[in-house]
């Protein structure tokens, strides 16, 4: 069974650009290979190979990543004793001659095979065509206008909010709240809650200080200027005697009754008979 080949060579160098001296180089197919149409599969050994003092890594034969007829990476290891390990998968073309040191890292190679040689065919197309920016793309307003919308873009950015929804149902009621002489228990009080009512009662407090004295009230005399009075406090204390009541006198026959209407305190005489 003939396989194709291809070759891998390089200079591989650190990432202060000094020469990879003594760097492990491991190549590892992940299956098994055998040639287009032949049923016997052949496994095929990892090649190891070491760079140089100048980080030469001499031409490596590899079986040709598609001599199975289905594209099949090979596993690359670049080991050295003063950095770690760094694991990628390349493509070897029949045929062609590789420069490790061009190769591009690809995603983990425990990706499947068919996804790998998809991406793989992807960013190869891209290399070829050179890429290129691409035209800005519409923006969603534009797009909007194009589809039939008619208005400003702040009119349409009111148009994509939406009609207030209805009110939503009235939520379940929560569960009752603990009270007071619960609350009091499970932070420590023990007793009744007749007890802890007691508690909540303090001690009488004590006399509270004198207040200032208040200010002298008027006189009665003041009162009275106050409410009209003209005149000095002598005349004021001198209005307040009445007039003395005159002093009636009766004089009356023995025997006859006092009449009707006589005032209290007359003095009554009686005659002799």
């Amino acid at each position: 069974m003939a396989l194709t080949m291809g070759t891998v060579r390089g200079v591989l160098r650190d990432a202060t650009d000094a020469p990879a001296r003594g760097a492990r180089v491991e190549f590892e197919m992940p299956i098994p290979a055998s040639a287009a149409g032949d049923a016997v599969l052949v496994p095929i050994e990892p090649v190891v190979r070491h760079t140089d003092e100048e980080g030469v890594l001499a031409p490596v034969s590899l079986v040709a990543s598609d001599a199975t007829g289905v594209t099949v990476p090979w596993n690359v290891t670049v080991a050295r004793h003063t950095s770690a390990e760094r694991r990628f998968s390349m493509l070897v073309v029949a045929g062609a001659q590789h420069d490790l040191a061009d190769v591009i890292e690809l995603p983990p190679v425990d990706m499947p095979v068919d996804e790998w040689a998809a991406l793989v065919a992807r960013i190869e197309e891209a290399l070829a065509g050179g890429g290129g920016g691409g035209a800005d793309g519409a923006s969603a307003y534009e797009l909007a206008v194009g589809a039939g919308f008619v208005g400003t873009l702040e009119q349409w950015l009111d148009s994509l909010v939406g009609e207030r929804g209805a009110p939503g149902d009235p939520g379940e009621d929560g569960a009752p709240g603990a009270s007071a002489y619960d609350v009091a228990v499970s932070n420590g009080f023990v007793g009744s809650e007749a007890a802890w009512l007691a508690s909540l009662k303090g001690d009488p407090g004590g006399d509270g200080a004198p207040g200032d004295a208040g200010n002298d009230g008027a006189s009665a005399y003041e009162l009275a200027v106050a409410n009209g009075f003209v005149g000095t406090e002598v005349e004021w204390l001198a209005s307040l005697k009445g007039d003395p009541a005159a002093t009636q006198i009766l004089v009356l026959d023995a025997g006859e009754p006092v009449p009707e209407g006589t005032s209290p305190g007359t003095v009554i005489f009686y005659r002799e008979s």
